[in-house]
């Protein structure tokens, strides 16, 4: 008497497969559900060591952080530059610890005419595992105000703005 179970040979077109080749299919359910127990338990027979837990640690830290430059420039637009003046940006940034606010400068007399606007007032590299972000507000009431974020020597972001008190605001 032959088996009454369908086999690879005795499948109908459009039939469900209840076999595969010529091997019930609860035979070949159990033989897969074995190979997997099997690969899933030789894969954590041990538990990590405080040190490989460790290297894991600093391996995910050490890709989730960047080492990046912040730089402010502020420019007062304008050839009448007088030696007296000062412009002035304040700063709100990203830093490894937190949020920071600060204030930076350029005094005209140390610059105009030596070197061509704008004028780097403030860079800063910094290390963190957040997102890079620098904001910068002109507060000198005439000019431009300039945001970078650099990675390297490559710029990643760079916001003017030219308007009296413009914020510029860079983030990645």
């Amino acid at each position: 008497m032959s088996d009454p179970r369908p086999t690879a040979r005795n499948l109908t077109y459009g039939a469900c497969p209840t076999v595969v080749t010529g091997v019930p299919m609860r035979s070949a359910i159990a033989v897969f559900a074995i190979i997997v127990l099997g690969a899933l338990l030789s894969g954590c027979s041990s538990e990590p060591t405080d040190q490989e837990r460790a290297a894991s640690a600093s391996r995910v830290l050490e890709a989730l952080t960047k080492t990046v430059t912040y730089e402010v420039y502020l420019d007062p637009q304008s050839d009448t530059v007088y030696e007296t003046e000062v412009m002035t940006a304040d700063m709100t940034l990203e830093t490894a610890g937190g949020t920071s606010q600060t204030t930076t400068q350029v005094a005209m007399k140390d610059v105009a005419g030596v070197v061509p606007a704008p004028y780097l007032a403030y860079s800063s590299q910094i290390t963190l595992s957040g997102s890079p972000y620098i904001s910068a507000q002109n507060t000198t009431g005439y000019g431009a105000v300039t945001c970078k974020i650099k990675e390297g020597a490559r710029v990643i972001a760079d916001v003017t703005s030219d308007s009296k008190y413009g914020i510029a605001t860079c983030h990645v």
